[in-house]
């Protein structure tokens, strides 16, 4: 009994230093990006989770509005994680906004198209997810919980 519990103890250990690991890996990344971004493009808006999440380790990045080709929430699609296998490059998604605001004329021009089309489908495109985070971000309160929590247990299995 005594092997299995330190077992369970270790393989709880295990999944919860993978899960800060991502947790934290996938928070540098949005940062990251959404810094680079912001740099580019000042008058942007970034934000993390506005849809709920389809699955775990889902890291997407998406523009509503505006593109060639929307899908049925109103998005066009710069990048997705799931198809990919990895993360995005910073270039990977800078060329596309840049060749999507040339397609407008200018990312001004782009901005009062989005608006434009915001306030005319408003009242279809779904409601922002309640875990929803403007950039930058920072741990979440349950992973920095997870966090203190597997603190205490390394310090049980360690006696």
């Amino acid at each position: 009994m005594k092997i299995i519990y330190f077992l369970s103890i270790f393989s709880f250990l295990l999944f919860n230093l993978i899960y800060l690991f991502l947790s934290k890996h996938y928070v540098e990344k949005f940062n990251e990006i959404g810094e680079m971004i912001k740099e580019t493009f000042p008058n942007v808006k970034v934000f993390g989770n506005y849809d709920k999440l389809n699955h775990l380790g889902c890291f997407d990045i998406y523009i509503r509005g505006i593109g060639p080709v929307l899908d049925e929430k109103g998005r066009y699609w710069i990048f997705s994680k799931k198809l990919t296998k990895k993360f995005p490059t910073k270039t990977e998604i800078l060329d596309k906004l840049i060749t999507l605001s040339m397609l407008y004329g200018s990312s001004i021009n782009m901005e009062v198209a989005q608006n434009q089309y915001i306030r005319a489908y408003s009242n279809i495109l779904p409601k922002q997810n309640p875990d929803m985070h403007e950039h930058p971000c920072s741990l979440s309160a349950d992973a920095e919980k997870e966090k203190a929590s597997l603190n205490v247990e390394e310090k049980k299995a360690v006696r």
